[in-house]
């Protein structure tokens, strides 16, 4: 009789454990079901969905913040295709493998940029590479909760940070930099810039309508609108064509009547001579026009620049001593394919006189690797 009663008591209780583990079983899955788990992001998670580069919780923004950041500088993948452009700080340094390039934050500053009133960071980033010491301003916003860099723009080369502060939306930056006269040991030019933001770019402030025109000026060109594009010309200077950097008195110059019709006029023109063969470049516009002006995407260029040559090629970039006074604007194509080593970027330059208070083009100038 024990037995029989022993084994019936077993039994139940298998029986009570057994209906409690599946109501368990069952409130748990009710409770979270495994699709919702699956699209519940952790923190690392949410911030590699909603941007491209590592970002930092914009809570409580500290100035080692801006030194734990992946900045994005596209003209390094040029010179250092193994980086393709982006720069992962830790602790405020970044060292290629090799030692041959070294970037170090040197000041940064945290302030609203854009108007949304929550914090964002700017810093000062010292890039040094083949025995070059170069400065990038760097931005980065609050992108849904998360700092991130957006913007980097080419300050100068041998100079020295003073300060740096973020006041109604500018950044505004003091530093020395070596004068015009001065030989490349010393620094003595006390100077100071203020930079905005404006479509993604970080640009000087007060250039704001060059830089408008200038991309109204590469949208056309990109559009083959040359009647767009001669409404933007110089009216009396015309526009100058140079394949390459270096720009000769002997390039064809079109006025902006010759302008409008230049992409359906079958006229064959001598540009120049090709790099490495030496060959006339003898072509139409609209041939020229492709190879050697709107030869990539332009209009969405990875920087601008503003008197600062960013794609650093062999050949002679003269722009600013053939045109002295005039505002060069660069569009700068970063490397693209690995397999090019980093020689598969271009530049097209548009040089601006300021004419009855509006700027025009008066040279366009393209640039690419040459042997």
């Amino acid at each position: 009789m024990l037995n029989r009663i022993s084994v019936k008591t077993i039994v139940a209780r298998m029986a009570a454990l057994a209906t409690i583990w599946l109501m368990s079983a069952c409130a748990a899955r009710t409770a979270t079901p495994a699709s919702s788990l699956a699209h519940t992001p952790t923190p690392s998670q949410k911030a590699l969905e909603s941007v491209p580069i590592t970002p930092t919780p914009t809570a409580a923004i500290a100035p080692e913040t801006l030194g734990n950041l992946r900045y994005r500088i596209p003209e390094l993948a040029q010179s250092h295709p193994e980086t393709g452009g982006e720069i992962p700080l830790q602790g405020g340094r970044y060292t290629s493998a090799g030692g041959e390039l070294g970037v170090e934050l040197l000041r940064s500053a945290i302030g609203d940029l854009n108007g949304d009133g929550t914090p964002d960071g700017a810093a000062i980033l010292a890039v040094q590479s083949h025995n070059r010491a170069l400065y990038y301003l760097t931005a980065a916003l609050d992108v849904n909760g998360w700092l991130t860099p957006v913007a980097s723009s080419l300050v100068g080369e041998l100079i020295e940070i003073k300060a740096m502060r973020i006041a109604d939306g500018e950044i505004l930056l003091d530093f020395i930099s070596r004068a015009p006269d001065e030989t490349t040991c010393c620094l003595g030019r006390q100077t100071s810039a203020v930079y905005i933001l404006r479509g993604g770019r970080l640009i000087p402030r007060g250039l704001e309508q060059a830089l408008d025109m200038a991309q109204q000026a590469v949208e056309a060109l990109r559009d083959g609108d040359m009647q767009r594009f001669a409404a933007l010309a110089h009216p009396t200077l015309g526009v100058r064509f140079s394949p390459y950097a270096y720009v000769r008195s002997e390039d064809l110059v079109f006025s902006p009547q010759q302008l409008g019709g230049l992409m359906s006029n079958p006229t064959l023109y001598t540009w120049g001579a090709f790099d490495g063969s030496g060959e006339p470049i003898v072509m139409t516009y609209a041939d020229y026009h492709a190879r050697f002006v709107y030869s990539g995407d332009f209009a969405a260029a990875d920087t601008v620049g503003f008197n600062q040559r960013i794609g650093l090629g062999n050949s002679l970039d003269n722009s600013r001593e053939f045109y002295p006074n005039a505002l060069i604007v660069e569009f700068y194509l970063a490397p693209r394919e690995p397999q090019y080593g980093g020689m598969d970027w271009q530049s097209l330059r548009l040089a601006l006189l300021y004419v009855d208070g509006a700027w025009r083009v008066v040279g366009v100038i393209h640039d690419e690797w040459t042997i």
